[in-house]
């Protein structure tokens, strides 16, 4: 009786409204030989708020480094996409889904490539393989599986090979919302580039990953070396709570600035 006295206690003051406001919430590390850096997620209803924080070692500053901050809001119910810059309290919007193409940026984006027709010259081979491993993350069934993906030149003139093997674990968890652009059925061609998969591929949320990919450095005799670099990312945060509304919204403090005013003013 006592519990379910505190129960409908807690929903007259909360209201009816307080479950539209619960959401997910994610926060992924990275480190990789540059630094590390994190980003923070926030989904709810048809809306998305995504921060970015990086450390940023200034030049001529032997201190701390400076923590970069970035936010970006997709808004599907008002149809726009705003970019955050806490720092100096600025904003650019942009309409979403974006403005049809116009026919420079069709060609740009390989819908009207100029090299439509003619043989490919590179080859992005994916490889994907389910472990069979299975275990307990965030309380989800998450998989083990490896990725590789090779680029192999078609012709003498394309890049050199290279190969990028992605070690993860997996999990089934949809973070769509509604004005997302839905996935275009298995493309085989863009311009110059052919796709090929064996096995199907990997679409899950990756709750840990490493990606190990060759790098290389020409000395000045002309001798190469190349070498592993590792860049890692793991979820430490996943989790479904109360988020505050004020989160997908652009402070009233902040100066509307449109990408190419900033450009010169910087």
């Amino acid at each position: 009786m006592l519990f379910s006295f505190c129960w409908l206690f807690l929903l007259t003051i909360l209201g009816p409204h307080a479950s539209e406001n619960v959401g997910t919430k994610i926060v992924t590390r990275q480190s990789s030989p540059g630094g590390v850096s994190e980003e923070t997620l926030y989904i709810i209803a048809d809306r998305r708020r995504l921060e970015f924080r990086q450390s940023v070692q200034l030049e001529n500053n032997d201190g701390a480094p400076e923590v970069a901050l970035e936010v970006f809001i997709l808004r599907c119910d008002l149809g726009w996409n705003f970019h955050l810059l806490p720092k100096t309290e600025e904003f650019n919007s942009s309409p979403y889904p974006p403005r049809p193409s116009t026919p420079e940026q069709a060609e740009q984006l390989g819908v009207e490539h100029p090299d439509r027709g003619k043989p490919a010259k590179l080859r992005i081979e994916t490889t994907t393989v389910d472990t069979g491993e299975r275990k307990e993350m965030f309380g989800y069934v998450a998989r083990h599986v490896i990725t590789t993906t090779k680029q192999i030149p078609l012709d003498e003139a394309t890049s050199q090979s290279s190969q990028l093997v992605t070690n993860g674990w997996y999990i089934d968890l949809d973070l769509s919302i509604s004005c997302d652009p839905k996935p275009l059925p298995g493309t085989k061609r863009v311009g110059v580039l052919e796709f090929i998969d064996i096995g199907a591929r990997e679409t899950g949320l990756p709750l840990k990953e490493t990606k190990t990919f060759p790098m290389s450095t020409i000395f000045p005799d002309g001798t190469r070396k190349t070498y592993d670099s590792l860049l890692k990312t793991e979820v430490i945060v996943l989790e479904r709570a109360a988020l505050d509304p004020a989160l997908f919204e652009v402070p009233s403090e902040y100066k509307l600035v449109e990408p190419s005013q900033r450009r010169l003013e910087e």
